[in-house]
């Protein structure tokens, strides 16, 4: 193999393993969670109708709870990122970025306002993210972190199979 071939295949690596990495979480998460297929059947073009618990809350109250979703989603998009480039230190900031300090309310107004179970899965994934920085950080092997990120996505699965944002016309968040 020539330097240059063998070049191009170094700096495919860390893409590759992204993608191998993506498809390991997507494999264990989709093993067999009933919340995967949940979500699938209610996507389906003339699927029955949504039967998910709806979540009616005040426009300020959707703002924050999308923007709480979204930034665990950018976290775990910066973990996988980081793991990518073997970058241990940034993929554990990554991961704390979605933990418990980014849930907004403790024990505030919000958890007045969302269904018990709503909260109690939030705050499960918020300190899923905790573990995740912790296991980063104490060296944990890539098939570990996979497993905890699959368990992590798992619940967010599971939150968007059981509950959905209404609008104030009863309409669902998309």
């Amino acid at each position: 193999m020539g330097t240059e071939e063998r070049n191009t295949r170094e700096r495919a690596a860390p893409s590759s393993g992204l993608a191998a990495a993506c498809l390991a979480a997507a494999m264990t998460v989709g093993a067999g969670l009933a919340p995967t297929e949940a979500v699938a059947q209610q996507a389906a073009p003339g699927s029955q109708a949504d039967d998910r618990t709806p979540v009616e809350l005040p426009a300020e109250g959707r703002r924050v709870v999308l923007s709480e979703m979204r930034q665990m989603l950018a976290a775990l998009n910066g973990v996988l990122s980081a793991l990518a480039e073997g970058d241990r230190p940034a993929a554990a900031e990554a991961a704390r970025s979605g933990g418990t300090r980014i849930a907004v309310d403790r024990g505030g107004g919000m958890a007045g306002m969302l269904p018990e179970e709503f909260m109690r899965l939030g705050m499960s994934t918020h300190r899923g993210f905790d573990a995740l920085a912790e296991a980063v950080e104490g060296g944990a092997s890539r098939d570990s972190l996979l497993a905890r990120m699959g368990a992590l996505t798992a619940k967010c699965v599971s939150c968007h199979a059981g509950y959905r944002l209404a609008r104030p016309d009863g309409s669902a968040e998309r």
